[in-house]
């Protein structure tokens, strides 16, 4: 990858939904990398330039996308049945 290039850490197999279930349903997760950071979280579709992009197998990433739609969809049907 080149640094010109943006990637979206859904798609990365360093990026994880599932240790935080409370941010994930805000479509955040945590990285590997800031493992020294508790409290981190990344946006799941950011652009961001990353040089430590490893790319997830693509059935990984398809669920990834899928549950976060289901959850984007969920927010939005609660915020207009309010």
């Amino acid at each position: 990858m080149t640094q010109a290039s943006t990637v979206q850490c859904v798609g990365c197999r360093l990026f994880s939904l599932q240790k935080h279930a409370a941010m994930a349903t805000q479509g955040f997760g945590r990285c590997d990398l800031d493992a020294d950071h508790p409290g981190r979280f990344q946006s799941s579709t950011f652009q961001r330039f990353c040089s430590s992009f490893a790319a997830a197998l693509a059935p990984v990433v398809e669920k990834r996308v899928v549950w976060l739609r289901q959850q984007q969809e969920e927010r939005r049907m609660l915020c207009s049945s309010s």
